[in-house]
C-alpha cells in the first residue's frame, strides 16, 4: 500500500510520521481494521451498524471495538 508519509517536526522524535491515505487506501485500512478486531468484512461491519445490531453494545467497554470502529469508519468515505 503506498503512501504519502510528511514529518511534522523534524527535531521532535517522539512523534511518529503523519500517513496520508487517498480514499482506497481509507477502506482498505478501515477493512483491514474490521477484519483484525471483529473477524468480519467492513461492509459486514456497516450492514450490521446500520442495522441496529450494535446499539446496545457499541458503548460498553467490553465492546469498545465497535465504537471505534464505528468513529473509524468515516475514514473510508
Amino acid at each position: 500500500m503506498a503512501t504519502h508519509v510528511e514529518e511534522i517536526a523534524e527535531t521532535d522524535d517522539l512523534l511518529p510520521p503523519i500517513v496520508y491515505l487517498n480514499a482506497e487506501e481509507s477502506r482498505a485500512f478501515f477493512d483491514d481494521m474490521v477484519r483484525k478486531l471483529l473477524g468480519i468484512g467492513a461492509e459486514e461491519f456497516e450492514r450490521r451498524w446500520h442495522a441496529g445490531e450494535y446499539d446496545e453494545i457499541w458503548d460498553d467497554p467490553d465492546h469498545s471495538d465497535i465504537g471505534y470502529l464505528a468513529m473509524l469508519g468515516g475514514v473510508g468515505r
